[in-house]
């Protein structure tokens, strides 16, 4: 028996339009399918319907973060063998690092790496993240510290190599970007990680690897490897960034909801990012607009 939510999915991919849509964009099919009429969560049960039938991974963009977040709510039940991911946005306020958000970074990241493993099965986000031009895959395989168990490695070069990423030292890690030392233990928090690692080292060899809870210091799971991440976000560097589309397979469907407003509002926050940066005081050098966001020339190209 399907539950009610399985139920309508099964309805709705059974139909004869779902069912054409999805042999219209079945495959790598560069052809493009409009849909009219719908409200409520009939988007959603269309969206998780064809990306079934047509077998292709998705990237969806929502006008509004809100209703994005409903959106990718949606998507998870309906699609509970899937990877579903929520891609946000970094910051409140562009050029206002202040104002970024650890839990929103750490999101970011982990869709990053699904997508460069092609873990990733369905992405939901909104024009102010999409906006977010973000750093090349081989820059992330650069900035990326992999720890495997039973490995020689010294832990001083491991300390090392996080303060040069940008990890703070802390007596207790509890957010990401932090790591602590203890004796021949190193816990450190990976912005790629929904909880950190404890690296127990004997001698100059990995001993160990865990995740732990912050909170009460227990163990969680036990890991063969450790993929270390730093913030990606950080705006100062000029460095090589793409559009989060290029990350994206080539066969990956897209899905629009109002593409003309998306197109509006993805203008619309890189005329926003311009002033910021034209009116911006700090002693730290920024990148300029063209190099942190995509411009509406730029998005246009890759629909």
């Amino acid at each position: 028996m399907f539950s009610a939510p399985h139920q309508l999915l099964y309805e709705f991919s059974s139909s004869a339009p779902v069912k054409a849509i999805g042999e219209t964009l079945g495959g790598n099919s560069a052809r493009s399918v409009q849909v009219k009429g719908t409200a409520g969560s009939a988007p959603a049960f269309i969206t998780a319907s064809v990306g079934e039938l047509c077998g292709r991974k998705m990237i969806v963009v929502i006008p509004d973060k809100e209703e994005a977040a409903y959106f990718f709510n949606d998507l998870e039940v309906l699609l509970p063998g899937k990877t579903v991911l929520f891609y946000p946005a970094s910051f409140r306020r562009a050029y206002h690092e202040e104002q970024t958000d650890n839990a929103n970074i750490m999101l970011r990241t982990e869709v990053l790496e699904k997508m460069a493993e092609n873990k990733a099965d369905v992405i939901v986000t909104y024009p102010s993240a999409l906006s977010e031009k973000v750093v090349t895959r081989e820059k992330i395989t650069e900035l990326t510290l992999t720890l495997k168990t039973g490995e020689a490695v010294d832990p001083d070069f491991v300390m090392d190599v996080l303060l040069e990423y940008g990890f703070e030292r802390e007596d207790f890690v509890y957010e990401p970007g932090q790591f602590a030392l203890r004796g021949g233990i190193i816990d450190v928090f990976s912005f790629s990680e929904e909880l950190p690692f404890r690296i127990e080292f004997e001698g100059e060899k990995v001993y160990s690897i865990r995740t732990f809870k912050p909170e009460d210091q227990l163990s969680v799971e036990r890991r063969e490897v450790a993929k270390i991440i730093p913030n990606l976000e950080t705006k100062q560097q000029e460095e090589i960034r793409q559009s989060f589309l290029d990350y994206a397979n080539p066969e990956t469907l897209l899905v629009l909801q109002d593409p003309e407003r998306l197109e509006e509002l993805v203008d619309d926050f890189f005329k926003k990012s311009d002033k910021e940066f034209e009116n911006l005081k700090s002693p730290l050098k920024h990148a300029a607009p063209s190099t942190l966001y995509l411009s509406k020339k730029e998005y246009s190209q890759q629909q």
